[in-house]
C-alpha cells in the first residue's frame, strides 16, 4: 500500500516538473482550477470547516506513513524484540527467552529472533539447543553472517 502511494506521488510529482518543463499552459490552466477550486473564498468559507477536516486527516495519514517508513514507529514484534534484547543485556535471560518464543510463534522464520534466541540459551549453558537455533537460522538463511558466528563460537565451545 506505501509503496503504491509513494509510486503515485512520484509519477504525480514527476508529471508537474515535465509541465513546468514543456507544456506551461497546462501548469497555468491547473493553477487557475486550483485558484477557483481551493483558493475562492466563496467556497472556503461555508466549507471550511469540511476541508480542514478532510486536510487534517490527509496529513495525519501521511504523517504515519512517513513515521512508519522510517521506523520511528515499529511494529509490535519489532518492539517485542528490542525488549528481548534489553533483558538478555541485564542477563534476565527467562524473560528475553520467553519473549523470543511468543514472537516466534508468530514468525517462526524470523531469523534475528532465532539467532538472540540462539545466544539466550547459550547465556543459560544450553549450547546444543543454543546450535540447533543457528542450525534453523542457516537453514532459512544460509548467507546469515551473525548466525555463522555464533555457530561457530557454539562449536568450539563444546
Amino acid at each position: 500500500m506505501v509503496i503504491i502511494f509513494i509510486f503515485i506521488a512520484g509519477t504525480f510529482f514527476f508529471l508537474i516538473g515535465l509541465s513546468y518543463i514543456y507544456w506551461p499552459k497546462i501548469i497555468i490552466e491547473f493553477n487557475s482550477f486550483l485558484k477557483r477550486f481551493l483558493f475562492d473564498e466563496a467556497q472556503i468559507l461555508p466549507h471550511r470547516k469540511k476541508m480542514g477536516i478532510i486536510y487534517f486527516l490527509i496529513s495525519i495519514i501521511l504523517l504515519y506513513l512517513g513515521l512508519q517508513m522510517s521506523g520511528i514507529i515499529l511494529p509490535d514484534n519489532q518492539k517485542s524484540l528490542s525488549q528481548a534484547y534489553r533483558y538478555y543485556y541485564l542477563k534476565k535471560y527467562d524473560k528475553a527467552q520467553s519473549i523470543c518464543e511468543s514472537i516466534l510463534l508468530k514468525e517462526p522464520k524470523n531469523t534475528r529472533v532465532l539467532e538472540q534466541l540462539a545466544l539466550i540459551l547459550y547465556s543459560k549453558g544450553n549450547t546444543k539447543e543454543a546450535i540447533k537455533y543457528c542450525r534453523k537460522t542457516l537453514s532459512i538463511n544460509p548467507e546469515s553472517h551473525n548466525a555463522k558466528k555464533i555457530l561457530k563460537l557454539l562449536e568450539n565451545k563444546q
